[in-house]
């Protein structure tokens, strides 16, 4: 006996289906508060007055204006001790770093590949390999977001960490964060510390609504209304941009760039749009529309039937 041939249109529409199984299944055994927007729409009116704002201030100038009212953000600083067993913090300035420019036409031409495993990288890297090492410099800082008046009082204050190598710094990137990513561990381990070996500083970001700047009555990662979504995506892209500026101003020959992974890859994209500045931008895995939490597989995170 022989199974019939199945087409290749079959065995997509089969596989499709997986998702929304998988998504019926999710969205019965989650909680309600642990799902989006269980208290509904929220304040609409007010985001989209925000949203009308930005974008005529957008069409008049590119937010020239805007940014010149605001100014750069006022980042105040703590170095953390990066060595094992300590978490001690210090006041301090702006952390100096040595800039060291990349030789592009020297990297370009460069027939060696990088293509390295972990145990690669301890090998060639011994002393960048563990953060508990003296490799880095970590400091964390917080500002006013260029938001606060549109954010609930608790969401204002925006920390950052700022993850840099002790040897010449060649450039810094800005990551934003992906869904539900609440703090800097994964993003520091993953990326920003891996970056070290090539001279590349990292500012991690932790955004409104997440972590230590959720709003009172959220219990979870996962926002109350689809206003407070709007406002935390317009609230980064604000945000993100203002710490470009700052990186600008604070490290004027040094190259920046923006990343992010998933909503973050997103929120990088649009970051580096409304900069206007001579960035690189790398987004990773990031959607063009929101329309993705509704229509795709993570469609079950929703609190609606």
């Amino acid at each position: 006996f022989q199974f019939p041939p199945v087409s290749t249109s079959m065995w997509s529409a089969l596989l499709g289906s997986a998702d929304p199984a998988y998504a019926w299944a999710s969205w019965m055994l989650t909680p309600s508060e642990d799902r989006f927007f269980r208290q509904g729409y929220g304040d609409m009116d007010r985001v989209r007055a925000l949203r009308k704002q930005v974008l005529e201030e957008w069409k008049k100038d590119g937010l020239k204006s805007w940014w010149e009212q605001r100014g750069i953000p006022d980042l105040s600083f703590k170095a953390r001790n990066s060595q094992k067993g300590g978490d001690k913090e210090t006041q301090r300035d702006i952390p100096e770093l040595l800039f060291q420019a990349p030789n592009l036409q020297e990297e370009v031409t460069d027939q060696r590949v990088e293509h390295q495993t972990g145990a690669d990288f301890e090998q060639s890297y011994p002393e960048k390999a563990d953060a508990d090492h003296q490799n880095l410099q970590v400091y964390d800082a917080t500002f006013l977001s260029p938001l606060s008046e549109y954010l609930p009082v608790e969401c204002s204050i925006a920390p950052v960490r700022f993850v840099l190598p002790r040897g010449p710094v060649r450039g810094i990137v800005l990551h934003t964060a992906a869904t539900n990513t609440e703090d800097y561990t994964s993003r520091q381990k993953d990326l920003a510390e891996p970056l070290l070996a090539h001279g590349i500083a990292s500012l991690i970001m932790i955004v409104p609504y997440y972590g230590v700047r959720r709003r009172n009555g959220q219990t979870s990662s996962k926002l109350l209304t689809v206003a407070d979504y709007q406002l935390q995506s317009l609230a980064v892209i604000f945000e993100g941009v203002g710490l470009l500026r700052w990186l600008e101003v604070s490290y004027p020959s040094v190259p920046l760039g923006v990343t992010g992974i998933s909503w973050g890859g997103a929120m990088a994209s649009c970051i580096g749009v409304a900069s206007r500045m001579p960035i690189a931008c790398v987004p990773c895995l990031g959607s063009t529309s929101p329309a993705v939490m509704v229509t795709g597989v993570i469609s079950w995170q929703l609190d609606w039937p």
